[in-house]
C-alpha cells in the first residue's frame, strides 16, 4: 500500500490479481449481514469511504494492513477543518460520489482519495486536472466498490483500458507533491487544530463542485492562515432581554415567527442600509452618466427591450428585487425608498439565494438551550459582512442579463434565473463556537464588474 492510496485502488488490485468479481469479494470478506445477502447488495454496504460491508478482521488477514484504521485517519484529517469543538462535523459530505481520477495514476493502478476530496481538482502527485468521466463512453462511475462499470478491474464495459500491462512495482510509482499548495494543505491538517470552517450555501456536492460554485483548497488555505479575511472584534454581550425574546418568541404564530423576531427585523433593515450605500455608490460613479437612461426605462418599460440601456435595466431590476418595490416605476424615486413597496410578510433577507443558510442559522438560535448571549451578535456581524458582498454579485448576474436581455425577445427574469450561481462569491465563516472568540469571514469576489459595465456601455445609445 502506498501514502495516500485509496481503498478502491487497494482492494480492486487484489481481486484482479485474483481474477475475482467485487460480489466474491463481499462473499470472501463481507460482513455477516453481507454475506447471508442473495438478492443485490446496496449502495450503502459498497461505500469506499466507511467500508460498511467488510468486516474487518477478515479484510486485515487477506490484505495484511489494517485497511480500516489507515483509511480513518486519512478521512479524519480531512475532515478536520470542518470540526467543531464538541468533535461534531459541519456537514460529511465532503468527498465526490463519483469516481475521481488522475489518468497519469490510474495507468500506474494508484488511485488516492485525495482524488476524491471535494476541493482538490486537480491531482497532488501529477499536478493535472482529474478526471470523472471516461475518455471514451463519458460515463460516470459512481465511488463504490462495484464493477458495474468495469468489464475487468481497469477496464471500461465500454472497453477502454485506464491501466494496462501488468502491476507495477512499489518502487516504480511513489506519490510524490508536485502542488505544493496542496502539500501544504494536507500538512496542517495533520495538526490538532480545530478551524470550524463553515459555508455559506448548503454543504451538497452538486452545487460546490458544478462550475458555478467551486471551491478549491485555496479557499480553505486562505481562510486557514487569515488572509483576504474580515476579523470580527468581540461582541458585546447581550444578557438583558435573551428571556424575553424567548418568551415573546414562543408565543408568536409558526407562520410569523421569521417576520415579527426583533433580530430578523434588526438584521433586515441592516441589509436596507447596506444595499442602500452600495446602490447610492453606484449612482455617484458608473450609473452619473445613465440617469436619464434609469427615468427613461422605469417610465416606458413596456417598449421593445433593444431601446434600452443596460446598465439601467440591470439597476432598476436589481433595486426592486432587493427592496421589494412593488412596481418598477417606483425604483427611480431619487433613490428613497417607495411607500408602496410590498409589505415583509416571510422571513427574508434580500438576497433569497441564501435563505436556506439563514433559516437553518436562525433554527439554531431558537432551539431551547441553543441559544447563547453571543450568538445574537455573532449573528448580524456575520449576516451583515456578507450581504455586501451578495449584493454586487447580485447586480453582476442582473447586469449580464440585462445585456443578453436587450438582444433577445425573453423577459429579463427568465434571463436572470439562467446563470444561477455564476457571479456568486466563495463565502467561508467560522461557526459558531458558544464563546466569545475569534471569528473570520473569507471572501473571495468573482471580480467581474469592470468588464460588464465596459460591454454594457458599448449597448447603450445616450
Amino acid at each position: 500500500m502506498k501514502e495516500y492510496e485509496s481503498p478502491w485502488s487497494i482492494l480492486t488490485k487484489f481481486r484482479t490479481l485474483n481474477s475475482i468479481t467485487c460480489r466474491d469479494m463481499f462473499r470472501l470478506f463481507g460482513t455477516k449481514h453481507v454475506k447471508s445477502l442473495k438478492t443485490t447488495i446496496g449502495s450503502i454496504h459498497k461505500s469506499i469511504i466507511t467500508l460498511n460491508g467488510f468486516d474487518e478482521k477478515d479484510l486485515i488477514k487477506a490484505l495484511d494492513i489494517d485497511l480500516f484504521s489507515m483509511n480513518n485517519d486519512l478521512i479524519n484529517n480531512l475532515k478536520k477543518p470542518f470540526m467543531s469543538k464538541n468533535n461534531k462535523t459541519y456537514n460529511l459530505n465532503i468527498f465526490k460520489s463519483v469516481l475521481s481520477f488522475c489518468p497519469i495514476c490510474i495507468e500506474n493502478k494508484y488511485h488516492s482519495t485525495l482524488h476524491q476530496y471535494l476541493f482538490f481538482h486537480r491531482c497532488p502527485f501529477h499536478d493535472i486536472e482529474l478526471l470523472k468521466r471516461c475518455p471514451s463512453c463519458n460515463i460516470e462511475t459512481p465511488y463504490l466498490f462495484d464493477d458495474k462499470n468495469f468489464i475487468d478491474g481497469y477496464i471500461c464495459a465500454c472497453g477502454h483500458i485506464y491501466s494496462s500491462g501488468r502491476l507495477i512495482s512499489n518502487r516504480t510509482f511513489l506519490p510524490i507533491f508536485q502542488n505544493k499548495s496542496m502539500e501544504e494543505f494536507i500538512d496542517i491538517q495533520k495538526t490538532n487544530t480545530i478551524f470550524n470552517i463553515a459555508f455559506l450555501d448548503d454543504f451538497e456536492e452538486d452545487s460546490f463542485s458544478s462550475s458555478d460554485i467551486k471551491y478549491d483548497h485555496i479557499d480553505l488555505l486562505n481562510f486557514i492562515n487569515k488572509k483576504k479575511t474580515i476579523k470580527a472584534k468581540p461582541f458585546p454581550r447581550s444578557e438583558n432581554n435573551l428571556d424575553k425574546i424567548r418568551m415573546k418568541f414562543k408565543k408568536i404564530d409558526t407562520e410569523k415567527r421569521y417576520s415579527h423576531y426583533p433580530v430578523v427585523n434588526q438584521t433586515y433593515l441592516i441589509g436596507v442600509k447596506i444595499f442602500s450605500s452600495i446602490s447610492r455608490q453606484y449612482r455617484k460613479t458608473f450609473l452619473k452618466k445613465h440617469k436619464q437612461c434609469i427615468h427613461y426605462y422605469t417610465s416606458n418599460s413596456c417598449l421593445d427591450s433593444k431601446q434600452f440601456c443596460p446598465l439601467a435595466v440591470a439597476y432598476v431590476h436589481w433595486k426592486k428585487d432587493m427592496l421589494e418595490f412593488k412596481y418598477i416605476s417606483d425604483v427611480d424615486n431619487k433613490g428613497y425608498i417607495a411607500l408602496r413597496r410590498r409589505r415583509i410578510n416571510d422571513f427574508e433577507h434580500q438576497v433569497n439565494h441564501y435563505s436556506k443558510f439563514i433559516n437553518r442559522n436562525l433554527d439554531n438560535l431558537f432551539y431551547p438551550g441553543k441559544m447563547h448571549p453571543d450568538y445574537v451578535n455573532y449573528f448580524k456581524w456575520n449576516l451583515s459582512s456578507i450581504k455586501a458582498q451578495l449584493f454586487i454579485s447580485e447586480f453582476e448576474t442582473y447586469l449580464a442579463a440585462s445585456i443578453e436581455f436587450i438582444n433577445k425577445d425573453e423577459p429579463i427574469n427568465r434571463i436572470y434565473r439562467k446563470y444561477g450561481y455564476a457571479f456568486m462569491p466563495k463565502i467561508l465563516f467560522n461557526q459558531f463556537s458558544g464563546n466569545n472568540g475569534s471569528y473570520s469571514i473569507y471572501i473571495r469576489p468573482q471580480n467581474n464588474l469592470k468588464l460588464l459595465i465596459a460591454k454594457a456601455n458599448s449597448y447603450c445609445n445616450n
